[in-house]
C-alpha cells in the first residue's frame, strides 16, 4: 500500500532577535511602522505540512509519495526528502516561482514577526492527481502527529518540548505498525 501526502512544501527561515520588538515601536507612530533590526541567529529548515508529514512517515519505515508544488530552487530539498525515503516524483516544479517560504523572527520575549510567501504553491491547481491512482481515505497517524507537534511551543532547540515530541513519535510509530499489520496481505 502506498501512502500519498498532499499539501504544502515550504522552507522555514527562523531568526532570533536578542532585543524586544516593543523597544523599537514608537507610541503614537504605529500607523507609520518601518523596522529594521539585526538578528543573531538564523535556522533554515525544511517545512510545509505535507513535506513534514511525509518525512515522518518515511522515518516510520514507509515510502510515502509527496504531492505538492515547489519552485525551481527545490533540488537540494528534494534530495534530502529522497534521502529520507520520501518519493518526490509527483511534486510539480514551477518554472517561474520559488518554493514557498515562512520567515519568522522571535524576540527575547518570544513575540514574533512573521511573513509567508506562497510562491509555487499558487500553482498547485495544475497538479493532476490521476497519476496518483485510486485513493482510500484512512485515519492518518501522521495527521495526528502533525497536530500534536503543532500544538507544542515553537521554541527552536527547547529541551522542554523534547519529551513530548518523543512520546508523540513513539505513539505514531505504534499506530503506523498497526496500520501496516492490518493492510498486509
Amino acid at each position: 500500500m502506498r501512502i500519498t501526502v498532499t499539501g504544502s512544501i515550504a522552507t522555514d527561515h527562523l531568526m532570533s532577535f536578542p532585543g524586544r520588538f516593543r523597544d523599537l515601536l514608537l507610541p503614537g507612530q504605529l500607523d507609520h511602522v518601518s523596522l529594521s533590526f539585526l538578528t543573531d541567529g538564523l535556522e533554515i529548515r525544511q517545512g510545509g505540512v505535507a513535506a513534514n508529514i511525509a518525512t515522518g512517515l518515511a522515518r516510520l519505515g514507509l515510502r510515502p509519495v509527496l504531492v505538492g508544488a515547489a519552485g525551481r530552487d527545490f533540488a537540494e530539498y528534494a534530495a534530502r526528502l529522497e534521502g529520507a525515503g520520501v518519493d518526490t516524483g509527483s511534486v510539480l516544479i514551477s518554472e517561474n516561482l520559488h518554493t514557498a517560504r515562512f520567515l519568522c523572527t522571535t524576540d527575547a520575549d518570544h513575540n514574533q514577526v512573521a511573513a509567508r510567501y506562497a510562491g509555487a504553491m499558487t500553482e498547485a491547481r495544475k497538479i493532476s492527481l490521476a497519476a496518483v491512482g485510486p485513493v482510500v481515505k484512512l485515519p492518518s497517524a501522521a495527521r495526528r502527529l502533525a497536530r500534536t507537534l503543532a500544538a507544542l511551543p515553537k521554541c527552536p532547540g527547547s529541551s522542554a518540548t523534547r519529551p513530548f515530541r518523543r512520546l508523540a513519535i513513539a505513539r505514531t510509530r505504534r499506530r503506523a505498525a498497526a496500520l501496516r499489520a492490518t493492510t498486509a496481505v
